[in-house]
C-alpha cells in the first residue's frame, strides 16, 4: 500500500487507465473511480485529447490558455519535455491536457483534465490555475513542484480527483480542498505539508484520502469515524497521536483499507473495530498501542492483511483472528504477546518474532518479558488508556 517516494505510482493514473479498470489504487478505490468516470459525461468525453483548435469566441478555452501558459512559465525544469508543445491557442492539443464538452453547454468545449504524472517537472503552481473552472481531474504526481498549492484551487468546483503526491510542496494542509463539493480522491502524500489537518476533512464525502509522509502535527479528531472513505492512509505521521475511537465501527459501511502505521497513536484497540466487516487491510504498526488484541477482530471476515507490529500489545493472540478465512499476512512481531494458538502457524505468512511466546524462535530475552509482566497493566477505557508500560 505504502511505497517509497521514488516508486509511488509507477504508472500514470490517467482517465484512460480508469476506463480500462486500473487496480493500482486498490480494488475498492479503482472500482469506485471506474464507475465515477462512466457516470460522468465530462470525464468520459475527456478520455481522449481533442485536436481541433478552439473557437475564437470560446471564453473557457481562452481562460485555459492563460492558465496553462502561466503554468508553463512557472516551470523551471522539464527534463522530459512534457510541456514542449504547449504553444499557441489550441490547448486541447497540449500534451497531458484533455478536453470535453462543457457540462453546462453542449456547444462549448472545455479543459476537463490535466495529467502530468511522472514528468520530473520542477517549478511552482500559479494562481491562474483557478481559471480552469471546469477541471475534473488534476494529476501532477511524481514531479518536483514546490511552494504551496494556489489558493485559487477553491474555484475548481467540478474537481473530482486531485493527485499532487510525490512532490516538494509546502505550507499548511490545503484547506482549499474543503471547499470543493465534488472531490472524491485526495492524494497529497510524500510532500512537506505541515501543521494541523482540519477535522472537517473527515466530514467530506470522499472515497480515498492519502496524506501520509508529510509533517503534519495533530491529534486524531473525535469525528475521524465520520469519514465515508474506503481508503484512509495517515501513515508515517509520527506527530499525529491520539486514540482510536470506539466509534470506529461506524465506518463499517465503506471502509476497505486503513493504514495508520507510525502515526503516534497511543491507545487500546477498541472492540468495536470488529464491526469493520468490509476491511481488507489494517495496519496499526509502529505506534504506542497497548492492551490486548480484541477477539472481535475475528468478525472481520474480509481481512487479508493485519499488521500490529512494534507496539506494546500483550496477552494471547485470539484464535478467532487466525481462523479468518481470507487472512494472508498477520504480523505481530515486537510486542509482548505470551501465547499464540497453533492455528496461527497455518496463516500463509506470519511474523511473531520478539514477543514472549515460549517455544518460538527469536523471542525477547526472558528478563524483558518478566519485567513487563510485573508492571501494572494498561488501563483501557472508552477514549484511550493510561499508564502504559514503557517501550523497549
Amino acid at each position: 500500500m505504502l511505497q517509497h517516494k521514488s516508486q509511488a505510482k509507477k504508472q500514470p493514473t490517467t482517465l484512460f487507465r480508469y476506463l480500462m479498470g486500473s487496480t493500482m489504487m486498490g480494488s475498492t478505490t479503482a472500482a469506485f473511480l471506474a464507475l465515477a468516470v462512466v457516470a460522468s459525461p465530462l470525464l468520459l468525453a475527456a478520455a481522449q485529447p481533442v485536436g481541433a483548435p478552439p473557437a475564437t469566441n470560446n471564453s473557457r478555452l481562452e481562460k485555459a490558455y492563460v492558465a496553462l501558459q502561466a503554468l508553463k512559465k512557472a516551470i523551471t525544469d522539464d527534463p522530459k519535455n512534457m510541456t514542449n508543445n504547449w504553444c499557441g491557442p489550441d490547448v486541447c492539443s497540449y500534451h497531458g491536457v484533455y478536453c470535453a464538452t462543457a457540462p453546462d453547454d453542449p456547444c462549448a468545449r472545455t479543459v476537463a483534465s490535466v495529467d502530468l504524472n511522472h514528468g520530473d517537472i520542477a517549478g511552482t503552481l500559479p494562481e491562474e490555475l483557478g481559471l480552469l473552472s471546469d477541471l475534473a481531474v488534476f494529476h501532477l504526481n511524481s514531479n518536483r513542484f514546490c511552494g504551496a498549492l494556489p489558493d485559487a484551487l477553491r474555484s475548481l468546483r467540478l474537481l473530482h480527483e486531485i493527485d499532487v503526491s510525490n512532490n516538494q510542496l509546502t505550507g499548511n494542509f490545503p484547506s482549499q480542498l474543503l471547499c470543493l463539493p465534488h472531490v472524491q480522491y485526495v492524494d497529497i502524500r510524500f510532500n512537506n505539508f505541515c501543521g494541523e489537518v482540519p477535522a472537517a476533512i473527515f466530514e467530506k464525502k470522499i472515497d480515498a484520502l492519502f496524506i501520509n509522509n508529510n509533517n503534519f502535527e495533530f491529534t486524531l479528531p473525535a469525528n475521524f469515524s465520520s469519514s465515508t472513505a474506503s481508503v484512509i492512509v495517515l501513515a508515517n505521521l509520527p506527530r499525529v497521536g491520539g486514540c482510536l475511537p470506539s466509534s470506529i465501527g461506524d465506518m463499517a459501511g465503506t471502509l476497505n483499507e486503513l493504514i495508520l502505521l507510525n502515526s503516534g497513536i497511543s491507545s487500546c484497540i477498541p472492540p468495536e473495530i470488529g464491526k469493520l466487516d468490509k476491511l481488507t487491510v489494517l495496519d496499526l504498526s509502529s505506534n504506542g498501542i497497548v492492551g490486548k488484541l480484541p477477539d472481535t477482530i475475528g468478525n472481520m471476515r474480509a481481512l487479508e492483511q493485519l499488521n500490529v507490529a512494534n507496539n506494546m500489545l500483550a496477552g494471547e493472540i485470539p484464535e478467532s483472528i487466525c481462523a479468518l478465512p481470507n487472512l494472508k499476512n498477520f504480523t505481530y512481531s515486537h510486542n509482548f504477546f505470551c501465547g499464540e494458538p497453533h492455528r496461527c502457524l497455518e496463516v500463509p505468512h506470519i511474523d511473531d518474532r520478539q514477543n514472549c511466546i515460549a517455544g518460538r524462535p527469536d523471542q525477547r530475552p526472558g528478563e524483558q518479558c518478566i519485567e513487563f509482566l510485573h508492571r501494572p497493566p494498561a488501563q483501557c477505557a472508552a477514549h484511550g488508556q493510561s499508564s502504559p508500560p514503557p517501550m523497549y
